[in-house]
Protein backbone atom coordinates (compact mmCIF):
# COMPACT_ATOMS: atom_id res chain seq x y z
CA UNK A 1 0.00 0.00 0.00
CA UNK A 2 2.74 2.51 0.96
CA UNK A 3 4.02 1.69 -3.03
CA UNK A 4 1.45 4.13 -4.01
CA UNK A 5 2.07 6.62 -1.51
CA UNK A 6 4.50 9.29 -2.73
CA UNK A 7 4.49 11.88 0.25
CA UNK A 8 5.55 7.90 2.22
CA UNK A 9 8.31 7.39 0.03
CA UNK A 10 11.05 7.95 1.98
CA UNK A 11 13.91 5.88 0.33
CA UNK A 12 14.09 7.35 -3.04
CA UNK A 13 16.27 11.05 -4.65
CA UNK A 14 13.22 11.49 -6.76
CA UNK A 15 10.96 14.55 -5.80
CA UNK A 16 7.98 13.08 -4.76
CA UNK A 17 5.31 16.06 -3.49
CA UNK A 18 6.37 19.47 -4.24
CA UNK A 19 4.32 22.95 -3.79
CA UNK A 20 1.94 23.66 -6.84
CA UNK A 21 4.56 27.04 -7.66
CA UNK A 22 8.04 24.64 -7.68
CA UNK A 23 5.91 22.73 -10.61
CA UNK A 24 4.96 25.69 -12.44
CA UNK A 25 8.76 26.65 -12.12
CA UNK A 26 9.70 23.20 -13.72
CA UNK A 27 7.36 23.64 -15.94
CA UNK A 28 8.36 27.23 -17.19
CA UNK A 29 12.18 25.75 -17.40
CA UNK A 30 11.48 21.81 -18.66
CA UNK A 31 12.92 23.21 -22.11
CA UNK A 32 16.20 24.72 -20.63
CA UNK A 33 19.52 22.92 -20.75
CA UNK A 34 21.71 23.66 -17.43
CA UNK A 35 24.58 21.99 -18.59
CA UNK A 36 24.59 24.57 -21.50
CA UNK A 37 26.31 27.63 -20.01
CA UNK A 38 26.93 29.42 -23.12
CA UNK A 39 23.21 29.40 -24.28
CA UNK A 40 22.18 29.61 -21.00
CA UNK A 41 24.77 31.83 -18.91
CA UNK A 42 22.74 33.20 -16.18
CA UNK A 43 22.81 29.12 -14.80
CA UNK A 44 26.62 29.32 -14.39
CA UNK A 45 25.49 32.40 -12.08
CA UNK A 46 23.43 30.77 -10.27
CA UNK A 47 25.55 27.64 -10.20
CA UNK A 48 28.68 29.72 -9.09
CA UNK A 49 26.33 31.26 -5.95
CA UNK A 50 25.05 27.99 -4.91
CA UNK A 51 28.56 26.44 -4.74
CA UNK A 52 30.01 29.64 -2.69
CA UNK A 53 26.70 28.83 -0.22
CA UNK A 54 27.89 25.90 -0.03
CA UNK A 55 31.19 26.49 0.61
CA UNK A 56 29.95 28.62 3.71
CA UNK A 57 27.58 25.75 4.97
CA UNK A 58 30.34 23.83 5.34
CA UNK A 59 33.18 25.58 6.38
CA UNK A 60 35.47 26.35 3.28
CA UNK A 61 38.37 28.82 4.04
CA UNK A 62 37.67 31.15 1.63
CA UNK A 63 34.00 30.56 0.79
CA UNK A 64 33.41 33.24 -2.07
CA UNK A 65 36.26 31.94 -4.13
CA UNK A 66 35.78 28.18 -4.30
CA UNK A 67 35.29 26.25 -6.91
CA UNK A 68 32.91 23.90 -7.79
CA UNK A 69 30.12 22.42 -10.16
CA UNK A 70 26.87 20.64 -10.21
CA UNK A 71 27.67 17.27 -10.84
CA UNK A 72 25.65 13.52 -10.37
CA UNK A 73 26.70 10.98 -9.03
CA UNK A 74 26.59 8.41 -5.86
CA UNK A 75 29.07 6.55 -3.65
CA UNK A 76 28.70 2.89 -5.11
CA UNK A 77 32.61 3.35 -6.43
CA UNK A 78 33.71 3.83 -2.28
CA UNK A 79 37.02 2.20 -2.24
CA UNK A 80 37.71 -0.85 0.09
CA UNK A 81 41.44 -0.93 1.12
CA UNK A 82 44.00 1.98 1.02
CA UNK A 83 46.98 1.37 -1.09
CA UNK A 84 49.42 2.87 -3.04
CA UNK A 85 46.97 2.81 -6.23
CA UNK A 86 43.64 4.66 -4.08
CA UNK A 87 43.19 7.84 -5.18
CA UNK A 88 40.38 8.86 -2.54
CA UNK A 89 38.00 7.50 0.41
CA UNK A 90 34.59 8.04 -0.44
CA UNK A 91 32.89 8.59 2.93
CA UNK A 92 29.01 8.68 2.75
CA UNK A 93 27.57 11.77 4.90
CA UNK A 94 24.19 10.63 5.05
CA UNK A 95 22.93 6.82 4.62
CA UNK A 96 20.45 7.06 1.62
CA UNK A 97 17.72 4.58 3.70
CA UNK A 98 18.66 6.06 6.95
CA UNK A 99 20.09 9.50 7.39
CA UNK A 100 23.26 7.49 9.58
CA UNK A 101 26.46 9.90 9.00
CA UNK A 102 29.75 7.92 8.62
CA UNK A 103 32.22 9.40 11.26
CA UNK A 104 33.94 11.44 8.83
CA UNK A 105 36.70 12.77 11.57
CA UNK A 106 37.60 9.40 12.85
CA UNK A 107 38.40 7.67 9.20
CA UNK A 108 40.39 11.02 8.43
CA UNK A 109 42.57 10.17 11.79
CA UNK A 110 42.61 6.85 10.01
CA UNK A 111 44.15 8.19 7.42
CA UNK A 112 46.92 10.33 9.11
CA UNK A 113 47.94 7.18 10.98
CA UNK A 114 48.11 5.23 7.78
CA UNK A 115 49.96 8.66 6.31
CA UNK A 116 52.04 8.55 9.48
CA UNK A 117 53.30 4.48 8.76
CA UNK A 118 53.42 4.03 5.11
CA UNK A 119 53.95 8.23 3.74
CA UNK A 120 50.19 7.36 1.27
CA UNK A 121 48.40 10.74 1.76
CA UNK A 122 44.94 9.71 0.81
CA UNK A 123 42.36 12.48 0.55
CA UNK A 124 38.58 12.57 1.21
CA UNK A 125 35.86 12.52 -0.72
CA UNK A 126 32.43 13.26 1.28
CA UNK A 127 28.99 12.12 -0.42
CA UNK A 128 27.36 14.87 1.67
CA UNK A 129 23.97 14.61 -0.67
CA UNK A 130 21.62 13.57 2.07
CA UNK A 131 23.68 14.77 5.62
CA UNK A 132 25.52 17.77 4.47
CA UNK A 133 21.93 19.85 4.00
CA UNK A 134 20.97 18.57 7.56
CA UNK A 135 24.35 18.52 9.41
CA UNK A 136 25.14 21.81 10.10
CA UNK A 137 21.70 22.82 11.59
CA UNK A 138 20.67 19.65 13.45
CA UNK A 139 24.51 18.59 14.27
CA UNK A 140 26.81 21.77 13.86
CA UNK A 141 29.15 20.72 16.83
CA UNK A 142 30.01 17.60 14.13
CA UNK A 143 33.58 17.91 12.80
CA UNK A 144 32.91 16.54 9.47
CA UNK A 145 33.79 18.86 6.54
CA UNK A 146 36.28 21.56 5.07
CA UNK A 147 37.18 21.87 8.71
CA UNK A 148 39.50 18.56 8.62
CA UNK A 149 42.55 18.98 5.93
CA UNK A 150 41.95 15.27 4.22
CA UNK A 151 38.29 16.76 3.48
CA UNK A 152 38.69 18.02 -0.71
CA UNK A 153 35.68 17.29 -2.47
CA UNK A 154 32.38 17.19 -1.64
CA UNK A 155 29.68 16.34 -3.52
CA UNK A 156 26.25 17.37 -2.22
Amino acid sequence: MLDGVARMNLATFCTTWVEPEVRQFMADSIDKNIADKDEYPQTAELEARCVHMLADLFNAPSSMTTVGTSTTGSSEAAIAQCDENTIAVVVTFGQTFTGKFEDVEAISLALDDLQARTGLDIPIHLDAASGGFVAPFCAPSLNWDFRLPRVGPVSS
